[in-house]
């Protein structure tokens, strides 16, 4: 189960690759649909992350390396109404890693927080990429 917020933060990467006409919704859409969550924010700054930079850095690889789908793919899904953008492999094991840390230490929600450090096991991801050049580790996002 994951809390509202997380839900909320997880439509608006949806949202935003079906807006941009992407394929998928990839890990760096997931971690900038992050970057407009208060609690994700925080642990983030807390942890000496520059947001706004991270935010470019995500909204420009994803510009310049998300496959768009195209209008005869969207003419087989019926158009681009019915259509929706299906989360990558990583970001299924990125939810899955999550709720087990979670349910290991005992509570029964994901928040932004633990999805946070599960991002950290997606080691050829862009999305830990664009952290890990700010100089975080996994351990400031666990420690913070």
């Amino acid at each position: 189960m994951m809390t509202k917020d997380l839900e909320k933060r997880l439509g608006e990467a949806v949202d935003e690759a079906k807006q941009s006409r992407h394929e998928f919704v990839t890990l760096e859409h997931v971690l900038l649909a992050m970057t407009n969550s208060p609690l994700a924010v925080e642990v983030l700054t807390g942890a000496g992350i520059n947001v706004q930079r991270l935010k470019k850095d995500l909204r420009d690889q994803i510009k310049n390396h998300c496959q768009q789908i195209t209008a005869e793919q969207l003419g087989a899904y019926g158009g681009f109404d019915s259509w929706q953008p299906e989360f990558t492999l990583a970001c299924h094991r990125l939810f899955q890693r999550a709720a087990l840390q979670v349910q290991s230490s005992g509570k029964n929600r994901i928040n932004e927080g633990a999805l946070l450090v599960a991002f950290f096991f997606e080691h050829d991801s862009y999305a830990v990429y664009a952290l890990t050049k700010q100089g975080i580790t996994q351990f400031d996002i666990i420690n913070y």
